[in-house]
């Protein structure tokens, strides 16, 4: 009770003081070895102030025989298992169970994660003494292992592998749209297809294509005019700069590439062209003089295969590119 609080009394067994009873114990007390047959007298001595005892507290004596528990202890260390191998989750070892030993227990705290391998087979696992790890076995010489593996691992492993394959997805899919993105960036089409003769600036950032009719006569120049990207692309519907015309001259020679302009290279344009390609390749070649002379290069490819405008953005030789004026 709350009364006897800080309050004590002396415990004597056969006149011998053995200790302050409400002070230094916690209810079981040694009160020393006798030998069998002999009386025992328990004595609670009061001290100056009351003691408060109830009518209902019980008392008990306990005796121990050291003969039984010693054999029974040597009995279980004959058992003992020789660990070979541990760690923070798995126990590996041997045991050698004696005849009437049919139940290994363990100081493991229970837990539903333990596996238990008895000879390389998993065995069922019990609760002992309300706490502690046990499992049956046959007499004889027998090879452990523990193993713990909590009930949750496999949930949390098929999460974490989902978020890693779904974060890698996503990784993946970004770098996809990048690419895209710069790619549609250099290369922007007006409707799913551009008509031959219509010009196409590519640099960092896409351009706005500039429709034209075969009226207007000086789109071609006007977008070399107005250019400040690093390459102008005009379609056509040939192939790019010819020697002749290669619709009246099969044996027509095509060239791939201007390094150096020339007065010359006017007159291969003729009157090479069509309605699809305004101004034919007269305007084009004044076009392409006006860029390269503002310092950028230029091409003159088939408006037939826009497509190749990847292939151009790639950096394979598409058409007749007319390379800018050095310096």
């Amino acid at each position: 009770p709350a009364d006897n609080f800080q309050k004590t009394c002396d415990l004597y067994v056969n006149g011998k003081f053995i200790s302050e009873y409400f002070k230094d114990t916690s209810g079981i007390l040694n009160i020393g070895s006798f030998k069998k047959g002999t009386k025992i007298v328990a004595e609670l001595r009061l001290k100056k102030d009351a003691t408060y005892f109830s009518r209902e507290s019980d008392y008990y004596f306990y005796c121990v025989d050291y003969n039984a528990m010693t054999e029974a202890i040597n009995a279980l260390d004959s058992c003992g298992m020789y660990v070979e191998k541990h760690g923070n989750s798995h126990l590996k070892g041997e045991i050698t169970v004696t005849d009437g030993q049919t139940l290994v227990f363990t100081t493991i705290p229970y837990d539903a994660g333990w596996n238990v391998y008895v000879d390389g087979k998993k065995v069922e696992t019990h609760r002992t003494l309300s706490a502690l790890l046990s499992f049956e076995v046959e007499e004889g010489f027998h090879t452990l292992e523990f193993r713990y593996m909590p009930k949750c691992y496999v949930i949390g492993f098929i999460a974490s592998g989902v978020g890693i394959v779904l974060f890698a997805f996503f990784i993946i899919i970004t770098k996809v749209k990048k690419v895209r993105s710069k790619v549609f960036a250099k290369a922007k089409f007006l409707g799913e297809f551009i008509n031959d003769g219509t010009p196409a600036g590519i640099e960092g950032e896409a351009h706005e294509v500039a429709e034209e009719t075969p009226e207007s006569g000086g789109t071609d120049t006007e977008q070399a005019e107005s250019t400040n990207a690093d390459l102008l692309v005009l379609m056509s519907d040939i192939d790019g700069l010819f020697d002749s015309d290669p619709r009246q001259n099969p044996h027509a020679n095509f060239i791939e590439h201007v390094d150096e302009w020339s007065d010359d290279l006017m007159e291969l344009g003729g009157n090479a062209g069509s309605e699809r390609g305004t101004g034919g390749m007269f305007t084009k070649l004044k076009a392409a003089k006006i860029a390269t002379e503002s310092g950028c290069d230029m091409i003159i490819m088939n408006g037939a295969f826009p497509e190749n405008l990847y292939n151009i953005i790639d950096g394979k030789p598409i058409g007749t590119r007319f390379f800018a004026k050095k310096g």
